[in-house]
């Protein structure tokens, strides 16, 4: 599941960001 999050985030770039910090 995180590494589809991840993905999807990382189109938009700011989600790769709160992903980091969630983790």
């Amino acid at each position: 599941m995180a590494d589809i999050t991840k993905k999807r985030t990382n189109t938009d770039g700011s989600g790769d960001q709160q992903l980091a910090t969630k983790k």
